[in-house]
């Protein structure tokens, strides 16, 4: 009786422990931050954490993965129980895939239809958790005073066959959502 009660709580810990430590690997937005330059206004998204590894291994399969930065930005509500106001959002989306007769990786910006290609895995993950200074589109959103802040959050989506029985199966991954400091305007 004792033993078995030592064994659950050692494999408790040890199921803990596990958790934890995958969490903190994560590929999620490490630091936001909404500037203003002289030519408008950006979201400068810094990555932190491992990239997922069934992810990587799909794009070497062959599949077509989507990445989404999904942003947000908000000014602050003056009352205390007011809800904060939305005032703009944006995806900004990146398709991955591996191309087999050239051996390389083909990086497409779905918004400019900018093209990358990388040779080897490490360039291709140097390249996913690079910065991203993404702009925030017009600059009616900060005509009125206040201050703002801005949210971000990584969303992978991909979808996978699975033979024999052409099982397709459609795999998401979404970070939590990581706020940047106050911007007042």
């Amino acid at each position: 009786m004792r033993c078995s009660l030592y064994c659950l709580i050692i494999a408790g810990a040890v199921l803990v422990a596990g958790s934890l430590s995958a969490g903190e690997s994560d590929y999620v937005p490490g630091k936001v931050v909404l500037e203003k330059k002289e030519d408008g206004y950006y979201v400068t998204v810094l990555y932190q954490g491992a990239f997922p590894l069934k992810v990587l291994s799909a794009i070497e399969d062959g599949m077509r993965v989507r990445i989404i930065c999904e942003v947000v930005i908000r000014r602050q509500s003056e009352f205390a129980l007011s809800r904060d106001e939305e005032i703009y959002s944006a995806e900004y989306a990146r398709t991955v895939q591996y191309n087999l007769m050239d051996g390389r990786y083909l990086i497409v910006n779905q918004n400019t239809g900018a093209v990358r290609r990388a040779a080897r895995r490490s360039q291709l993950l140097g390249m996913l958790r690079a910065p991203d200074t993404l702009p925030v589109v017009g600059t009616y959103v900060f005509v009125r005073g206040g201050q703002y802040y801005a949210e971000a959050r990584i969303a992978i989506r991909f979808g996978k066959l699975y033979p024999p029985f052409s099982f397709l199966s459609i795999m998401t991954y979404e970070s939590p959502w990581v706020r940047s400091g106050v911007f007042v305007q």
